[in-house]
C-alpha cells in the first residue's frame, strides 16, 4: 500500500484485494443480484448452467470420472454459479455408480475445494437440496488464502491427494482481467496442470465489448459498485493502522473503458487537495506524509477484456490448448475449457520477444518464441518438435501398421523412423566434416523418401533403396536407439556453439533451420498418410482428448447459419464470393 501511495501524482495506486474483504464480498454478491448492468455474472451463470452438462463432460472426455480426483477453484465466493457444475457432476457420478464403472466404497470419488481470500465464506454451509445430491459423490471441502501465489503443489496438499488422479481447476468471473497482460501468461503457465493429463481449466474471459455496456457494468445507476469501490478505502486505513484514514468525503469514484488496452479502469479521485499522514507501525507516529493534488486519481482496479486476437495470444503464451468454448447468445462473454497440451507450438510472432543479441548462449536457450520465426531454432524448438513427432510415430502407429504403406506411393511407417534421424546427421556429418553417427548404413537405407513424378504420378524420383522383406529391416529399437545417438549429437553441437568452440555461423543456422523445417513437414506429411488408415489402423494421438464431435458439429452449424444470417442478409448459400482483390503469397527470399 505504501509503495503504491509514494508514486508520482496520477501514478499513485492501491492493491485491488483491498476490495475483496469481508463487507467488500457482500457488496459483491449485491452487485450480482442487484446491478442489472453487470453482465459478466449472469451471463456466465447462464452459460453454467444451460451448459453444465456439456462442459462437465468435456472436462472429463472419455474416461468419465476418476476415483480422487479434485476440483479447485479459485476465488470460489458463494458457489452461487458453482452450484450448477457441481450438480452435474453430482449426476455424471450418479450415472458411473449406476452403470459400475465406479468403486462402491461409499467415498465420493470427487472432491472440491474452494480457495477463498475469506475464511467467512469457507466455513461449512448448509446447502440445502444440493448438499443431499452432493452427498456420496462431491465432497466440499475449503481452502482459505489468495489465488496469485504458487499452486505448484496443488494436486498434492489438500489431505495428501495422489498427483495422479486428474486436477480440474476453474478461474470463473473474468478474474484474470485483473493481473496485466504480462502477468496473466506467467500466472497460468504455472498452475500445476500435467501436459497431456487430463488435467483441464475452466477459464471465464469477458469479450471487447461497447465503451457504454463497459463503463455501465461497472458504475451501475444504483450505486452499488461505487459502495464496492469506496470500500477499498476502508481497508487499506484498516491494513496501516486506522480504518478512517482516508476519509470518503474527501475522494469520489470514476471509471472509464480504455478502448485501445481493452481495460476498464476503476480510480478514487481526491476531491481536492490533501495530506493523509501514514502511521508507523507503533501507530504513535507519523511515518510518511502523502500528498494528493486536486482531482488527482489514484488507481485501485483494472479488468482488462479480450478480443479475439488477446485470447490466442494468451492462451498460446500460457502453454495451454482450448478443448471447447461456450459463449453467451450475444458472444459478449466466454468460457473457455483449456488443457495443457502435450508438446505446444507458439503463435508466430511478427515481433520477437527478445532484442537481437551477440551472445550465442542467450539465443539458444531462449524460449521457442523468442526469436524470428526463420531465425536458428532454440532448443526448445528441437525439443517440443520431437515431442510431436514421437506422438504421432509410437502413439498414433500401432505395432501391426509399422511394415505396412498407408499410400502406395510412399515407403512403410518404419522408414520415417529412420528416415528423420538420418537426414539430421547426414547433414550435421556434411556441416562438421565428422563421421556418420552408427550403424553407418543407416545413411543408405534411410536417406530418401519417395516422391512421385509430378507429371507422372505412376513414377517415382530416385530414393533410397530398402530392404524388400520385413525381417531385413532394422528392429524399432535399433532404429530408437539410432534417433537417440543423432538427437544428443544435435544437442552436443548447440552445447559447443553456447560455449565458442564452435562457431555459431549462416551456414551452421542455415543447416539448423532446414533440417528442423524437414522434420516438422514430415511430422504433417506422416499425419496424412496416416488419415488415410483412420479407423483402420491408425490410433489416436494419445495424451489428446478426443473431440466432442457431435456437439462440435452443432456448434459449427449454429456458427454458419449466424454468420450468413449476418452477412449476407440472412440468406443461406454455399457459395462466397472473393475479390476482386490483389495479394502477394510466398516470401522474398534475396537468395
Amino acid at each position: 500500500i505504501i509503495q503504491g501511495l509514494k508514486q508520482e501524482t496520477n501514478k499513485k495506486s492501491l492493491p485491488t484485494l483491498l476490495l475483496y474483504d469481508e463487507r467488500g464480498l457482500r457488496i459483491y454478491d449485491d452487485i450480482t443480484t442487484g446491478a442489472d448492468e453487470y453482465y459478466l455474472f449472469p451471463l456466465e451463470e447462464a452459460i453454467l448452467k444451460n451448459r453444465g452438462a456439456e462442459i462437465v463432460k468435456a472436462m472429463h472426455g472419455d474416461r468419465g470420472v476418476v476415483e480422487g480426483e479434485v476440483v479447485l477453484e479459485l476465488g470460489a465466493g458463494a458457489l452461487r454459479k458453482t452450484s450448477h457444475l457441481l450438480h452435474n457432476l453430482a449426476s455424471l457420478v450418479t450415472k458411473q455408480n449406476e452403470a459400475g464403472d465406479l468403486p462402491t466404497n461409499g467415498a465420493p470419488p470427487i472432491t472440491y475445494y474452494a480457495l477463498d481470500l475469506e475464511r467467512r465464506e469457507l466455513v461449512p454451509h448448509d446447502y440445502g437440496a444440493l448438499g443431499a445430491e452432493l452427498a456420496g459423490k462431491v465432497a466440499v471441502r475449503g481452502m482459505w488464502g489468495t489465488y496469485d501465489g504458487d499452486h505448484s503443489n496443488a494436486t498434492t496438499a489438500p489431505n495428501g491427494i495422489s498427483g495422479s488422479p486428474p486436477l480440474h481447476m476453474l478461474f470463473l468471473g473474468s478474474s484474470l482481467g485483473n493481473f496485466n497482460r504480462t502477468e496473466m501468461s506467467a500466472f497460468l503457465r504455472q498452475l500445476p496442470l500435467r501436459p497431456g493429463s487430463g488435467d483441464t481449466l475452466l477459464l471465464g474471459l469477458d469479450g471487447d465489448n461497447d465503451k457504454g455496456l463497459v463503463e455501465r457494468a461497472y458504475n451501475d445507476k444504483r450505486g452499488i459498485t461505487r459502495a464496492f469501490i469506496m470500500n477499498g478505502l476502508r481497508g487499506a486505513g484498516r491494513a496501516l493502522g486506522d480504518e478512517t484514514l482516508f476519509e470518503e468525503a474527501n475522494w469520489e469514484y470514476v471509471n472509464f473503458y480504455n478502448v485501445a488496452e481493452r481495460r476498464h479502469e476503476a480510480y478514487f479521485k481526491s476531491r481536492g487537495p490533501q495530506k493523509v499522514g501514514i502511521p508507523s507501525l507503533d501507530g504513535k507516529t507519523t511515518e510518511a506524509v502523502v500528498e494528493f493534488a486536486a482531482e488527482e486519481l489514484v488507481k485501485i482496479e483494472v479488468s482488462h477484456k479480450y478480443a479475439t486476437s488477446d485470447i490466442s495470444s494468451l492462451i498460446s503464451d500460457s502453454n495451454l490448448r482450448i478443448i471447447r468454448e461456450w459463449k453467451d447468445p450475444q458472444s459478449l462473454y466466454s468460457l473457455f475449457l483449456l488443457e495443457r497440451p502435450a508438446f505446444h507450438f507458439p503463435l508466430i510472432r511478427t515481433t520477437p520477444t527478445l532484442t537481437t543479441t551477440t551472445d550465442p548462449k542467450t539465443l539458444l536457450d531462449a524460449p521457442s518464441d523468442a526469436l524470428s520465426p526463420f531465425s536458428i531454432p532454440t532448443i526448445k524448438d528441437w525439443q517440443e518438435l520431437w515431442k510431436s513427432w514421437d506422438t504421432i510415430t509410437l502413439g498414433m502407429i500401432p505395432q501391426a501398421m509399422l511394415h505396412e504403406k498407408p499410400i502406395d506411393l510412399r515407403h512403410k511407417c518404419l522408414f520415417y523412423l529412420g528416415h528423420i534421424p538420418a537426414f539430421l546427421d547426414i547433414h550435421l556429418s556434411r556441416l562438421l566434416q565428422e563421421p556418420h553417427t552408427e550403424p553407418e548404413n543407416y545413411k543408405y537405407i534411410f536417406e530418401r523418401g519417395i516422391d512421385p513424378h509430378v507429371d507422372d504420378p505412376t513414377q517415382c524420383h530416385p530414393h533410397s533403396e530398402v530392404p524388400e522383406k520385413d525381417e531385413d529391416w532394422p528392429a524399432l529399437e535399433e532404429i530408437l536407439g539410432f534417433r537417440d545417438r543423432v538427437r544428443q549429437r544435435l544437442l552436443n553441437l548447440y552445447d559447443d556453439l553456447k560455449t565458442g568452440k564452435k562457431e555459431l555461423n549462416r551456414k551452421t543456422a542455415r543447416v539448423l533451420f532446414m533440417t528442423l523445417e524437414h522434420e516438422g513437414f514430415h511430422a504433417e506429411t506422416l499425419l496424412y498418410m496416416l488419415i488415410q488408415r483412420a479407423g483402420a489402423g491408425t490410433l489416436p494421438p494419445p495424451k489428446f482428448p478426443r473431440p466432442q464431435f457431435e456437439e462440435l458439429a452443432s456448434v459449427w452449424d449454429d456458427e454458419y447459419t449466424d454468420f450468413y444470417a449476418s452477412s449476407i442478409g440472412g440468406t443461406s448459400t454455399s457459395t462466397i464470393t472473393l475479390g476482386p482483390q490483389k495479394i502477394s503469397i510466398g516470401h522474398n527470399d534475396l537468395e
